[in-house]
């Protein structure tokens, strides 16, 4: 769980040290060493004064008639009596000198600890929450040292080979006061202080040398489009613009800020843009450079901490033991007793019934119908969804993996991720990227398998996805080409970074998820699907990645003709293509749509699934 896994462990010392008196300073889930010391009477105190409804907010999104709101609201909060909570959250004083802080993490006893040290730099950036301009001039400072696996901080860390990945993850304004943290995950102890210095000389590089003007376009265009498009995905809107309004609301700040964010935007293009003044450059070194409120976490394998963690909670346990007399111990069993009776006693029905549930009856007895219409454009399916999307075209191209031999599917991740990050014949990643933020709204890739109804086959296929506004609809076409048809696999030492970074990745996830990857060993015993599935996302796809690492490192031309092979498989012009954009908009797409199509070798997926042996 999270208590063993060194990844939330550095993440935590690293929190309730850099804000140490603020209530971040402690465990926000409960520290399992503090736990036995809390009271029932604390605990129960606690949550009348503080899940009262005098310290709730309520949050309505919709078209629904706003006096039915205040009578719903009434019908809840009638029965209790309004006090006085106080729950502003402390600001934290910043430092006058920066900190330091190391810690240990149990490791087992088989275990290379040879290069499992991790470090990272953190700052708290100011007193307060910035005004909006200066949280969007903090989020382009951000995208562009951070943001892209080529920004300036990110790639100095990941070309200096110290470690298997970046961490930290930059800028975050989720809490009381905006932080930004960056370090590297798997490094040599004797490595730390070669890390730390890397980080302030790459900051130091930036600011003197200042920020490309066209990475600064790129990420003024990335974060307006994010900001334009609001786009939730499958999560409920209301609730998405509930989430990012607290906050603010949280912090006494106003919730509805952050929408409003057309002048500021406007205001900080014109400086950064139309006049290049050196706001970024000043921002890095004031925040950053700077700033004493500077914490270095160091968090260090131990093979004994295990053992002392285990030992202390037993001389703890002792200690309480022996303190306690027999009517002490008569008492225990007895509250043991009455809890448990307690627990399992059934609620009577009108204490049921006073709980709020939602009904089968509020629940719609059909889905929301989208009116798709089909069509085809050359060798291509086309489906056309009409929707209202500002002005936003959404593109997704689905190519058939049934071609894709059994050996390769681990690769698989790791491919699509190359797609976007090995670069092309025209650009290398650095400048893709670059390509990509200035032109459109982001492409991804990425495998989507599931099981088919009334079938053993599964559906299996990897879409490639893009948006961008429809006067940029020939540059998302053309870079969605481009990355199919003539992406580069030549780069061994880049290919390798993102191998063991993925690696780094799924060993963490082992750690810390070990019941999603038991879930996903349990599915593949099932259906084609769970078994492809695990073959990609589970234990299998770890130890393959490892082994992969080997091999790219001793055989690097034998990985480079499976990384082309699967292409090969894969990108073919008889695909699915869905469109998804206004009404008129949707009229006007053909012609780049059979653009693209032609692009693309000419071929149908015609292999027979894969047949595992199953349970």
């Amino acid at each position: 769980g999270v208590y063993s896994n060194p990844d939330s462990l550095q993440g935590r010392t690293l929190l309730n040290n850099l804000l140490p008196d603020t209530p971040y300073g402690v465990d926000s889930g409960g520290d399992p060493r503090e736990i036995p010391n809390l009271t029932f009477d604390y605990f129960k105190g606690f949550h009348e004064r503080f899940y009262h409804p005098s310290n709730a907010k309520f949050w309505f999104y919709g078209d629904d008639p706003p006096a039915r709101r205040l009578e719903l609201l009434d019908e809840f909060l009638r029965d209790f009596e309004r006090k006085e909570v106080t729950s502003e959250i402390p600001r934290q004083p910043l430092w006058s000198e920066p900190r330091r802080v190391e810690h240990s993490f149990a490791v087992g006893k088989d275990e290379d600890i040879s290069k499992k040290v991790m470090v990272s730099v953190s700052w708290v950036l100011s007193e307060d929450k910035p005004d909006l301009e200066t949280s969007l001039a903090l989020s382009v400072m951000d995208y562009c040292l951070m943001g892209t696996p080529g920004a300036p901080l990110r790639k100095a860390l990941t070309d200096a080979g110290l470690g298997s990945r970046v961490i930290g993850g930059g800028l975050y304004e989720g809490l009381v006061q905006p932080t930004f943290s960056v370090g590297l995950k798997d490094i040599k102890a004797t490595d730390a202080a070669a890390v730390e210095e890397l980080i302030t000389k790459t900051l130091e590089k930036v600011a003197s040398e200042r920020f490309e003007k066209e990475a600064i376009e790129a990420a003024l265009n990335r974060i307006e489009f994010m900001n334009r498009e609001l786009n939730t995905g499958g999560f409920p809107r209301g609730l998405s613009l509930m989430f990012s309004a607290v906050s603010n609301w949280n912090y006494g700040k106003d919730p509805f800020e952050g929408l409003r964010f057309d002048a500021p935007l406007k205001a900080l293009r014109e400086k950064l843009v139309e006049k290049g003044e050196p706001l970024l450059e000043g921002i890095l070194r004031e925040k950053l450079l700077n700033n004493k409120h500077r914490l270095t976490v160091t968090s260090k394998p131990d093979f004994e901490e295990s053992s002392r963690i285990e030992a202390a909670e037993k001389a703890r346990l002792e200690r309480h033991r022996t303190s306690l007399s027999e009517d002490d111990i008569e008492a225990l069993i007895t509250a043991t007793k009455e809890l448990r009776e307690m627990q399992e006693t059934p609620d009577k029905p009108e204490e049921l019934a006073s709980v709020p549930r939602l009904e089968l009856s509020d629940i719609p007895t059909e889905t929301l119908k989208i009116p798709t219409q089909i069509g085809r454009l050359g060798s291509a399916e086309v489906l056309r969804n009409p929707q209202l999307t500002s002005g936003v075209v959404y593109v997704d191209v689905a190519f058939n993996l049934r071609d894709v031999p059994a050996r390769l599917l681990p690769l698989l991740p790791l491919f699509t991720r190359g797609l976007r990050e090995m670069g092309t014949k025209k650009s290398d990643f650095v400048q893709l990227q670059r390509r990509l933020d200035l032109a459109t709204g982001g492409i991804s890739a990425s495998p989507l398998i599931s099981s088919k109804r009334n079938s053993d086959e599964p559906v299996a296929y990897l879409v490639m996805r893009g948006k961008a506004m429809e006067g940029k609809i020939d540059s998302l076409m053309d870079l969605m080409g481009e990355i199919a048809t003539e992406v580069t696999w030549e780069n061994q030492s880049r290919f390798l970074q993102l191998a063991k970074e993925s690696y780094a990745g799924g060993r963490s996830s082992l750690i810390s998820a070990g019941h999603v990857v038991a879930a996903g060993r349990l599915g593949m015993q099932t259906t084609a699907a769970g078994w492809a599935s695990e073959q990609m996302s589970g234990l299998s796809q770890f130890e393959a990645v490892g082994k992969l690492i080997q091999q790219a490192e001793q055989d690097w031309p034998a990985v480079e003709a499976q990384l082309r092979e699967l292409q090969s498989c894969i990108f073919k012009d008889a695909c699915v293509m869905n469109l998804t954009a206004d009404a008129d908009v949707l009229t006007r797409l053909d012609s780049h749509m059979e653009t693209f199509i032609k692009r693309l070798p000419e071929g149908k997926a015609s292999s027979p699934f894969w047949v595992p042996e199953l349970a």
